[in-house]
């Protein structure tokens, strides 16, 4: 813990205890599956949900990969592209 001025800060030493070890599951690489599920299920190519949402092919195929943390707002414009909500597209139970 270090003090500055009246505020503490607590750093956290990831090299002892990485995120990734406190979780039983990739939430990128599910997520990347989920999106190839419901783009599948669309019927669509990675080019055509690209053209569709406005995001670069490179960047969506980055994604299904689990390649890539993907912010809040793109899930949104996925999520609005799809035509499903935002939450669903979070839904890991529901991969086949």
């Amino acid at each position: 813990m270090i003090e500055r001025g009246l505020k503490q800060v607590k750093y956290v030493r990831f090299d002892i205890f990485p995120i990734e070890m406190s979780m039983k599951y990739d939430p990128l690489a599910l997520f990347g599956k989920r999106l190839v599920e419901l783009r599948k299920a669309r019927g669509w190519s990675q080019e055509r949900l690209a053209l569709e949402s406005g995001l670069a092919r490179s960047y969506v195929g980055g994604i299904e990969r689990g390649q890539r943390n993907i912010a809040l707002y793109n899930i949104c414009v996925l999520a609005a592209t799809l035509g499903v909500s935002p939450a669903s597209m979070l839904d890991f139970d529901e991969l086949t």
